[in-house]
């Protein structure tokens, strides 16, 4: 009953023993982290003096943080607290505590509008201007306002939004990240020189706090954007860690270049391993400190030692972690061929000839294990699964350059979008038979998985259960769809004396073409509505488990903007016996689809099987999948009566169209 939009969706098999982490979920638990993460990154914010003077990150956050959700809200709170503790005599924060609370309410009453980023800018510098003159008239210090460091204010205001924004856009995990890589790269140097320079300014702490520690995490930022992305990637890092150290009266204006030259050096030497470029690195910083030694004092040692001690030491596993989100920086853009993430030099010389290698021996034992219907055939189907893995991955290094394998570009500009809701009914209380997954594969593509387990309770639940995830596993690890599902009718073939088999309804929706294929292994009709008509789908298949030699058909519809799709589980279509509804079996039909063409399957509209479910499909109004599965559960329950009750299963998913939402939003 709850509704989704290109995220993932699954029903864990009910009455299970999970553990606490189960039941919460890894998608809660990284909601908790990064809230806790977002309300110390306010309080550092709100710590944030440039100059001396103003304190501009307050108001640029939270502008960001409402944009992105009206619940961040919160993040007021430690903002106002951060730059509460900077209060003292002689030290004019209130025009910025205004500035920060006004901006808050502004943008929470317009929260609905979906403004620009250009005119949410345009009023954050206005509320900064306004308010500051006003605190400065009410308090009688007008003669204080410095006008030149009140335009200097303005424009810090509105860089930093931009450098909130986009840090909001590459943290949410449930969107591809669509900024320029120069901005991303732009915001994660930016959001590190600015939290250690909050965290650390503290009145009274000794230089090596308030100095080194900032200092030693910029020095560590650079090193690593730049060794992992390049020059230009290493220049821009520094480049906008030593802006905003200089502002902070961290560093004077003679070690801004050495930043620069530290993010220089950090890409030119990206090619060595991270021992040898951790050396270089730190040598090159010393002596570009000693160079620049005058009036203002050289560069301390300590510093880029220890971030190039610091970067040595970082484990492996740590650096495939940086490598992933990297990764998601630079794929997101089809455009990017300067950057390049580098995944630790493997030479791709002879890869092409030890993959073909590999191909041809998975292909050979493939057809080896292919001889009957013991268990061997699963190891055949893992095969010639495992070959269509290689010969993916062997496409993919056809994109390295220069020896090491480059992060290959993919499309995500797609023409549509999907939302999901769903609606079920339990026939044993909390424990249905019925599973399902709602998942964005990582090509891009929607995939929805329909399972229906035999019988009733935990055994139909957890059978279910493995076949959902079992097709979802093996789908998103390359295998194609055909070899999933014999993979995993072997693999209930192997339980055959328990009598174990499920229904399939599997749903693959491409969100560049509109194309949507169905696979059905005895799974009830699907439903498709557009505007008035309603057509449904039906394939005659027996269930995953029974025999070998599974025969596996799928039809291929075009969709629309606004078409609906309805997936449900049989126990859904078998209500209507019970509301005097003829059934008609489950035949399929030979005619051809109204919206795409099949392999021997076909559509049938109204057809007298599912006549009910067609009408009531017709009549409900409503785009809203949650909507359209509550209502559609409602009236099968309502078929049913007080007789005994299948379980019930409903997915809802509509249609959008990507420009339309977007310019709506804008």
């Amino acid at each position: 009953m709850s509704a989704v939009n290109d995220n993932e969706m699954m029903k864990e098999p009910s009455g299970v023993k999970m553990s606490l982490a189960d039941r919460i979920g890894a998608d809660d638990a990284r909601s908790v982290a990064f809230a806790c993460f977002l309300t110390v990154l306010s309080f550092a914010m709100g710590r944030v003096e440039m100059t001396g003077a103003f304190f501009p990150c307050g108001i640029a956050l939270m502008s960001a943080a409402l944009k992105r959700s009206s619940l961040n809200i919160y993040l007021i709170i430690p903002t106002l607290a951060g730059m509460l503790t900077l209060w003292r005599g002689g030290t004019y924060i209130w025009g910025d505590v205004i500035a920060a609370a006004a901006a808050s309410a502004v943008f929470m009453i317009l929260a609905k509008r979906g403004l620009p980023d250009f005119y949410r800018m345009i009023i954050c510098v206005s509320i900064v201007i306004i308010s500051n003159s006003v605190y400065y008239t009410a308090a009688h210090i007008l003669y204080r306002l410095d006008l030149k460091l009140l335009l200097l204010e303005t424009i810090t205001v509105g860089g930093l939004y931009y450098i909130f924004h986009v840090f909001f856009s590459l943290s949410n995990m449930k969107e591809t990240f669509r900024g320029s890589v120069e901005g991303g790269i732009v915001s994660i140097a930016g959001i590190c020189a600015l939290i250690f320079c909050g965290l650390t300014s503290w009145r009274g702490a000794s230089y090596y706090i308030t100095e080194y520690i900032p200092m030693t995490a910029g020095f560590l930022c650079v090193l690593i954007l730049g060794y992992k992305l390049g020059i230009s990637a290493g220049i821009t890092a520094s480049a906008i860690i030593a802006v905003i150290f200089y502002l902070c009266s961290i560093i004077p204006m003679s070690q801004v270049i050495i930043f620069i030259c530290a993010g220089l050096t950090a890409g030119f030497f990206r090619g060595l391993n991270k021992y040898t470029t951790a050396a270089c690195f730190a040598a090159v910083c010393l002596v570009f400190g000693l160079a620049c030694t005058g009036a203002l004092g050289a560069l301390p040692a300590a510093p880029p030692l220890i971030a190039a001690l610091i970067f040595a030491l970082i484990p492996s596993r740590m650096m495939k972690q940086i490598n992933e989100i990297l990764r998601r920086l630079v794929s997101g853009n089809a455009g990017v061929s300067s950057y390049e993430l580098q995944e630790g030099g493997i030479n791709t010389a002879n890869v092409k000839d030890v993959l073909d290698g590999y191909k041809e021996c998975f292909g050979s034992l493939a057809k080896l294990y292919d001889i009957g219907k013991d268990q061997r055939s699963i190891i055949s189907h893992q095969f010639r699964g495992m070959q269509q893995v290689v010969n993916q991955l062997e496409m993919d290094i056809k994109s390295a350059n220069k020896g090491r394998l480059a992060c290959v570009p993919v499309n995500t500009e797609y023409k549509y979008n999907i939302d999901v809701g769903t609606s079920g009914y339990a026939r044993l209380g909390d424990v249905s038979g019925d599973s399902y997954i709602c998942k964005t594969l990582s090509d891009g593509r929607y995939i929805i998985i329909l399972s229906d387990g035999m019988g009733k309770g935990e055994a139909a639940a957890m059978e279910s259960s493995l076949a959902v995830k079992t097709l979802a596993n093996l789908i998103e690890a390359g295998f194609d769809v055909e070899i999933a599902l014999r993979t995993l009718n072997s693999i209930l073939l192997l339980k055959s004396e328990d009598e174990i088999f499920s229904t399939v309804d599997i749903g693959i929706f491409d969100k560049t073409s509109g194309k949507l294929k169905l696979y059905k292994i005895g799974a009830a009709s699907t439903f498709i509505k557009r505007g008035e008509k309603v057509s449904a789908v039906k394939m005659a298949a027996l269930p995953m488990g029974i025999v070998d030699g599974l025969k596996i058909d799928f039809v291929s519809l075009k969709l629309q903007p606004g078409d609906q799709i309805i997936m449900v589980s049989d126990g859904v279509t078998d209500s209507a016996r019970y509301a005097n509804v003829a059934e008609n079996g489950s035949g399929t039909g030979a005619g051809s689809s109204e919206h795409g063409e099949n392999r021997k399957t076909g559509t049938q509209n109204a057809d007298n099987g599912c006549e009910w479910l067609c009408e009531t499909v017709r009549a409900i109004k409503s785009k809203d999948p949650s909507t359209m599965a509550d209502l559609i559960i409602n009236k099968a329950v309502e078929n049913y009566g007080v007789r005994e009750k299948d379980d019930l299963t409903v997915i809802s998913a509509v249609i959008k169209d990507t420009s339309l939402t977007c310019s709506k939003r804008a």
